[in-house]
């Protein structure tokens, strides 16, 4: 049950919300006396390691090799879960500059945290459940798995078992973009106003969106390179063509078109409101010059004056980073 503490606290809140198996290691990595990456670069070689030694064990080869692609099998899920962690910290920097044009409003920078520095449980469930019709369905279409099973259990059943939990995180990383995608919708959406005068907090999220469309893509392009027979498997290319690198264009593309739209709004707001001033000035000019009085008439020129210098500086103000 969560406290009051987690009811007003966003740290609190998230940390209550961390029930998913992902969100309980990255968050253990967090509190190790170790950077993340040494972590990561540690896993990796230690799964490296494992799976060669058990190729090599049941290999009646007397020399033993070296696989690039059972290599990039062993750490494809390290490098996954390297990743969304590296956003999810990402992704809490970008909401705290982002935070001002919220103006305040607790609840939905809670939401907000929430969505963009963790995983619900279920997702990860659903994706592992996925993982295994996909998995099953790839090793029908291919049933060597990209050249990785030699027909003995002793390696078959590690790799397999590996290549299910790399498919899990696959279709995890996905629904991971998309879940970041809709909270930075959100937060342009749902912010009362956007202050055009302070550009910072306004692009705050595109550093977010442009690491995972470049993770996305650089991941994509890695698993082409490190498995050659993958044109041979159309659920495989077909789902990193058709949904990976789409999915990174929209990751990229969709939030600077939002955030485009509501500063295009706030433009509009702000020239109408100085041409309201504008038109209100000129009929008092106007009135002055007609009742042929022309006490303060300087000083409405003037004002004048400066209203249309921040017409044309409103005008001028970029609605692109």
């Amino acid at each position: 049950m969560m406290t009051s503490a987690a009811l007003t606290d966003p740290e609190h809140t998230v940390e209550a919300m961390r029930q998913s198996l992902i969100d309980r290691v990255t968050g253990l990595i967090d509190r190790l006396p170790l950077p993340a990456w040494s972590v990561y670069l540690a896993a990796g070689l230690l799964l490296v390691a494992t799976t060669h030694a058990a190729d090599w064990a049941c290999s009646a080869a007397a020399v033993p090799r070296f696989s690039l692609p059972l290599a990039m099998t062993s750490i494809w899920s390290v490098l996954s879960l390297a990743a969304i962690h590296h956003t999810q910290v990402v992704g809490r920097r970008a909401l705290e500059s982002f935070r001002p044009a919220l103006e305040a409003d607790a609840l939905l920078y809670r939401r907000l945290l929430v969505q963009l520095t963790s995983a619900p449980p279920i997702s990860v469930v659903l994706a592992l459940g996925a993982g295994v019709v996909y998995m099953l369905a790839i090793n029908w279409l291919d049933p060597t798995f990209f050249g990785l099973l030699a027909g003995r259990a002793c390696p078959d059943s590690l790799v397999l078992f590996i290549g299910w939990i790399n498919t899990s995180m696959i279709l995890t990383c996905s629904y991971r973009a998309l879940r970041v995608l809709f909270a930075v919708t959100q937060a342009h959406d749902r912010s009362p106003r956007l202050d055009l005068f302070q550009r910072p907090p306004l692009f705050a999220f595109s550093l977010l969106t442009s690491r995972i469309a470049l993770l996305i893509a650089a991941l994509s392009y890695l698993f082409f390179v490190s498995f050659p027979t993958v044109m041979a498997n159309p659920l495989v290319y077909g789902y990193l063509l058709i949904v990976s690198l789409p999915l990174s264009l929209l990751v990229f593309l969709w939030p600077l078109q939002s955030v485009h739209r509501r500063m295009v709004e706030e433009k509009e707001r702000l020239r109408t409101d100085v041409g309201l001033r504008i038109k209100v000035t000129l009929e008092n000019i106007h009135h002055r010059i007609d009742t042929a009085e022309g006490q303060g008439i300087d000083e409405l020129n003037r004002l004048l004056s400066t209203l249309i210098l921040e017409e044309q500086y409103i005008q001028k103000m970029q609605t692109w980073p």
